[in-house]
This record gives C-alpha cells, structure tokens and sequence, in this order.
C-alpha cells in the first residue's frame, strides 16, 4: 500500500543520490543499508516469507553491483583505476589540508578558498583537481582557521544544549489526552 510507494520511493531517491554523489563511501553505505533491510532484518523474524525474497533481492543486487563495478575505470573501480588506491588518495588530500591549516593556523585561507589554495600543497604527481578536503572539520579549519572553527564550534554546542533543553522539557512518556465529549 502507501507504506510501500513511500519505502520504493525512498530506495530511488538514495540510489540517485548516491549515483549523482559519485561518492564510493556513500555507495558503500547505502550497500551495507540495504544488505541490513534485504538480509538481517527478515532474518530476524526467520521462517517468514520475507526472508526468501529478499535473500533473492540481495543476491540481485550482490551480482548487479558486481557487474557495474568490475566494467568500471578511474574513481569507482578499487582495483582497477590509478596505481594509487583510494585511501591513498583520502590521506594524501588529508595530509596537503594540514599542510595548508599550518599556512594560516588562526584566520584560515578564506571562506570558499579552499579549491583554489590547496594546489600549492599537494604533492607532484597527483592525479586530479581537489575542490574539498574530504573532511568537514579539515576543510573548516583550512578555510577559517582555528578562530573560525572554534566559533562555528561554539555555535553548534549552544544550539545543540538548548534542543535538549527543549527536548528535556517535554514530557515525551505520556500519552495525548483524550478529551471525552
């Protein structure tokens, strides 16, 4: 019924996002998320006809996923793309944002800088342009340096108290009352 369109639905809307976001790691996620809905979850409640269905939906999805990735070149192929593998890649991106952190440790490079100044840090050789750091905090601190981040640290501590604050003066155990009429 609804339940379902609305569950299709979402299962689209993370798969385009996920194949818009060229992001292995959210590939990688959304993989394990669905291995937990189509394999363990049934599993749980063995004997259920659920669990055939989605031990064949996650076969389905184990060999699709397969054939797409071995046909693939350059970023979304581990084996096959550059010399380098991807967590090669990750930490020397990482270690060339510390680099350009210590540059201009109190006041950053400059907010949206970051694609720009980074060039002068990474090593030679390296493949591809580097537009972000991979890592909030890291980017954070390259672009508005440590002022900067200690500020838009201060921000998320007062307004995270005060949810809970908020949350805390609800009282979320009792039930709506029922008005008789």
């Amino acid at each position: 019924g609804e339940r379902t369109f609305l569950r299709i639905g979402a299962c689209v809307f993370l798969a385009v996002v996920t194949a818009a976001s060229q992001s292995r790691s959210a590939f990688l996620a959304l993989a394990a998320g669905l291995f937990v809905v189509l394999a363990v979850r049934p599993a749980l409640a063995a004997g259920s006809r659920v669990s055939r269905r989605s031990a064949a939906g996650l076969v389905a999805v184990v060999l699709a996923g397969a054939l797409v990735w071995t046909r693939t070149t350059g970023r979304w192929n581990l084996f096959l793309g550059s010399a380098r593998g991807p967590i090669d890649e990750r930490a020397g991106v990482f270690r060339a944002t510390l680099s350009l952190v210590a540059d201009a440790p109190l006041l950053g490079s400059g907010l949206a800088a970051y694609g720009s100044q980074i060039w002068r840090h990474t090593p030679p050789g390296f493949g591809g342009a580097i537009e972000h750091a991979h890592s909030l905090p890291l980017e954070i601190l390259a672009e508005r340096g440590l002022l900067g981040a200690a500020a838009l640290l201060a921000v998320l501590v007062l307004v995270s108290r005060e949810a809970i604050r908020a949350l805390g003066d609800r009282d979320v155990h009792r039930p709506p009352a029922v008005h008789e009429g």
